[in-house]
């Protein structure tokens, strides 16, 4: 079984609150709450990224990061909100892109927004995008591409038939 010991002290030097907990004569942090009043759950013992750190909306209303996620200090996911409300999900690879976002759901996947309109880009570049608009009450769906340079054509690539059935009898 084993005795666990539980610490909180202040540092000093760093302005930081810090909780530990001994097992067995051996330290772990587990939480610190810095001197910026960030939340660090589960730090590591190379720097403050942990498995979940918090942090505040700055003075100016400028967002900051709210939540973070992390797999080491250099790659992690991370959820900020606006002061409009708005949510961000991002991910943030040390190098390369390969930090894809993924939903495996049990059941289905639902996007529900209150306008119907549903927009796919490349990095923020709203005027170059794909666009799917749900109407209210008629359920009617619209596609739309968008170009800056008006050559967002639409090209499909069935990996079989291409059936187009607009009366729904088949």
């Amino acid at each position: 079984q084993g005795t666990l010991e539980f610490d909180a002290h202040y540092d000093n030097a760093g302005g930081d609150f810090i909780f530990n907990t001994r097992v067995a004569g051996t330290d772990r942090q587990v939480m610190v709450i810095d001197a910026n009043g960030q939340l660090f759950i589960n730090p590591t013992s190379t720097g403050m990224a942990g498995v979940l750190s918090l942090t505040k909306i700055t003075g100016d209303g400028t967002p900051s990061d709210m939540i973070r996620i992390h797999w080491d200090d250099n790659n992690y996911g991370k959820v900020t909100i606006a002061d409009d409300g708005e949510l961000v999900l991002s991910t943030h690879p040390s190098s390369g892109t390969d930090a894809n976002v993924v939903i495996d759901a049990e059941g289905g996947i639902n996007l529900d927004a209150a306008t119907g309109i549903f927009n796919f880009m490349k990095t923020g570049d709203s005027d170059d995008m794909f666009r799917i608009t749900v109407s209210a009450d008629t359920g009617e769906t619209s596609f739309k591409t968008a170009s800056e340079h008006n050559d967002g054509h639409l090209t499909i690539w069935p990996n079989g038939n291409l059936i187009l059935d607009p009366d729904g009898t088949t």
